[in-house]
């Protein structure tokens, strides 16, 4: 049987290292979302990290990431209605007009997070 770490490299078509290093470093991803994406635990994921060689993120390296990252994201007004009992059936017994217009709320949208 194949180990989960050859059948992702074969899926990539790329070594362990190669894909970390994408995902880690070009793409600015958390271990974590890395660990989602290849459908592996967290605690693999920096297993893996640490035999390929694959540093942490300097502070500076880090900060550059969130500015990239972030500029992905846009503020946008959401009219949604957020009563717990709406959430499923939209038959609360709150105002109607709560339920028509919705609440404004701000909303990061878009990006990769």
């Amino acid at each position: 049987m194949l180990s989960k770490q050859t059948i992702i490299e074969k899926k990539y078509g790329l070594s362990m290292k190669r894909i970390l290093e994408k995902l880690y470093y070009q793409d600015c991803l958390s271990y974590s979302r890395i660990a989602k994406i290849l459908g592996v635990d967290d605690k693999t994921v920096r297993t893996w990290a640490k035999q390929a060689g694959i540093k942490s993120r300097s502070q500076k390296e880090a900060l550059e990431c969130m500015d990239r990252t972030s500029a992905s994201l846009t503020l946008q007004h959401l009219s949604i209605c957020v009563c717990p009992e709406c959430k499923i059936h939209r038959t609360c017994s709150k105002n109607r007009a709560l339920h028509e217009k919705g609440f404004c709320v701000m909303a990061c949208v878009g990006g990769n997070r």
